[in-house]
């Protein structure tokens, strides 16, 4: 919940308050409260032709060193790239479900070299699945070439009970020397009911509880044997309103993220206790649809600065910051075509401006750097492929390529 960095509240040292009133011209809708992060539990999903921009069952596509190789059901089943000088095999192992059960990606530092038989760095993703077809476990592991150690190690159990799910999961990383864990129960219907942190001695560092939608409730954290309450909502009257603390090593209160919701206006204020008698206060405000939905976000930094987020529908995405002036300073704007596929973007600032467009099946066709500008053109199959491509550089200079698609 904390999205305002205290390092660059506490630099201002001194008292102040900002306030803003905050309001969406809309019916009266009750504003939707913290939903927790839906996590991927599901069995996995091989990625066909499509997520490769593909139309029709493609069997291979061979461009330079690179090449693609499907199924007869269109699943992908080997995938050879050249990544900045890196040679990447990955293979993909089905079951006679056709459930992807091994994942595995071999990197090989210098892509001339011909020893592939052993690689630098080879990634493992496994599934395992019960009887039911239901996801039972993942096993995920990094090792490097000298002794094929494991570098790092992901465990994940799934559990079913009549009621709930519980998904568990332990991280071991060689490199940084610590293991973590974690464990989430969940209803049927994916919502969780209470999470839970662990250290690598199994001990309790943080407990989360969430109500039947999903929402979260509190946030408990555990020092030793005593708990300290981070995060609580509270129902009123009015709607509902949501706290959120950080301690010092005495226990004592340094931070308060309070969030009241009053209809369709959402003010959220941010405390911040440096002493006893010093509090600062920030406000942040949302602007909602007649549905409800949260179109804009400003927050008002010491008088100063103002930051404007606009979220223009969805998926398409606008973001313009401005100084205290009203003055734009910064936009990020990001457009979507009816399949959700990406054909513009704009990152602009006073020192960069990079603009990319793309056709309906996502490959770039227009990109604008401080560089200069390279557009791309294409010849298409008769499913509407690319087979050809010519790139005019910003030097001028053009660049074609070729590629061979097999059906």
């Amino acid at each position: 919940m904390k999205d305002f960095p205290l390092k660059s509240v506490f630099i201002y040292g001194a008292i102040m308050i900002i306030t803003a009133n905050i309001a969406c011209q809309a019916q009266a809708y009750t504003f939707p409260m913290p939903v927790a992060k839906v996590i991927p539990w599901n069995k996995p999903t091989p990625k066909t032709c499509k997520d490769y921009k593909l139309n029709g069952k493609v069997h291979l596509v061979a461009s330079g060193q690179d090449s693609l190789y499907f199924d007869t059901l269109g699943r992908i089943i080997r995938e050879r790239r050249i990544d900045w000088g890196k040679l990447m095999i990955t293979t993909y192992v089905y079951d006679e479900k056709g459930q992807l059960i091994r994942e595995e990606e071999d990197t090989h530092s210098n892509s001339e070299y011909n020893n592939l038989l052993k690689p630098d760095k080879k990634t493992i993703n496994i599934w395992e699945y019960f009887n039911s077809g239901s996801l039972a476990r993942k096993i995920h592991t990094t090792q490097l070439a000298e002794d094929y150690d494991e570098e790092v190690y992901y465990y994940t159990k799934y559990q079913y009970l009549q009621d709930s799910i519980i998904i568990s999961e332990q991280l071991t990383d060689k490199y940084k020397g610590k293991t973590t864990g974690w464990s989430l129960q969940l209803d049927p219907k994916k919502r969780w009911i209470r999470k839970y942190d662990i250290n690598p001695q199994k001990t309790l560092l943080e407990t989360s509880y969430f109500d039947t939608a999903g929402h979260l409730l509190q946030i408990f954290s555990y020092n030793g044997q005593d708990s300290l309450l981070m995060f609580q909502r509270t129902d009123n009257s009015k709607g509902h309103a949501e706290s959120e603390y950080l301690y010092n090593e005495a226990g004592n209160v340094r931070y308060e993220q309070r969030t009241i919701w009053y209809g369709n206006t959402k003010k959220a204020s941010y405390y911040f206790l440096l002493d006893s008698s010093l509090v600062m206060q920030l406000v942040r405000t949302s602007f909602c649809n007649e549905k409800g939905e949260v179109v804009a976000d400003s927050l008002h930094e010491s008088g100063s600065i103002q930051r404007y987020y606009f979220k223009t529908g969805n998926p398409d995405f606008l973001q313009i910051n401005t100084d205290k002036n009203g003055k734009e300073v910064w936009k990020i704007e990001r457009r979507y075509n009816a399949q959700q596929i990406l054909i513009y973007y704009l990152d602009k600032s006073p020192d960069r401006h990079w603009e990319n467009k793309y056709d309906n099946n996502g490959n770039p066709i227009y990109q604008k750097s401080e560089n200069g500008i390279r557009t791309t053109t294409y010849k298409y199959d008769k499913q509407g492929t690319w087979t050809e491509s010519t790139v005019v550089l910003p030097s001028k200079k053009i660049k074609k390529e070729s590629r061979t698609v097999l059906y």
